[in-house]
């Protein structure tokens, strides 16, 4: 849970996919002879670093311009443990069950729920038939998920605004890259948006 300083206008879930970490990531941490048998613990995005790696920076824009706007943050993952086969057990046997008992916590509070990815995504459509969720689907903002985020950039600007110039603001050119300043700024206005057309009553 991340708080912004004074009153918070309400509280934005961030559900991602799943606390799996690269063997790379954890090259600094000096284990004894029985590492082998160590339980890595930590926060989502490596929050509770004060550096991190660069891959990790785009979550961080999105997250301390929410906490300027005034939202709290609750940020956690749909995949709650990771293991190495643990594809081979479905989330509605384990984690399902335990995000249903976070949303629990907050049942009470003013709630805005934002998938990231598809994994993600999937678990809230079950969760809805039972609860009737208002969430957001975005793309993973990960580096591996520029595709997506130009993309649907891209569809937003012929289908939603109907204007390419709002594409056309973001890439100068075809071979433009997606970076993380355009996907931080994409993330956070979609985001803000959501949120004002619930507060507001507008249909989403």
């Amino acid at each position: 849970m991340l708080k912004p300083n004074g009153e918070s206008k309400g509280l934005i879930v961030i559900l991602g996919e799943s606390p799996l970490r690269s063997p790379k990531d954890l090259n600094d941490i000096k284990a004894s002879c029985n590492a082998h048998k160590n339980v890595i613990l930590g926060t989502p995005y490596a929050l509770h670093l004060s550096k991190t790696s660069p891959k990790c920076e785009v979550y961080r824009k999105i997250f301390n311009v929410l906490l300027k706007e005034g939202y709290s943050l609750y940020i956690t993952d749909i995949v709650k443990v990771w293991w190495k086969n643990k594809k081979l057990v479905p989330t509605e046997d384990l984690d399902i069950p335990i995000f249903k008992m976070e949303l629990d916590t907050f049942k009470d509070r003013k709630t805005f729920i934002v998938a990231w990815g598809k994994k993600a995504e999937n678990a809230l459509m079950k969760i809805d038939k039972e609860r009737n969720l208002k969430m957001l689907p975005l793309p993973h903002p990960s580096s591996q998920n520029r595709d997506s985020w130009k993309l649907n950039i891209l569809e937003k600007a012929v289908f939603v605004k109907k204007d390419i110039s709002y594409a056309m603001d973001f890439y100068k050119d075809q071979e433009a890259p997606t970076t993380d300043e355009i996907v931080a700024k994409v993330a956070i206005g979609e985001i803000i948006s959501f949120v004002d057309n619930i507060t507001s009553g507008v249909p989403l």
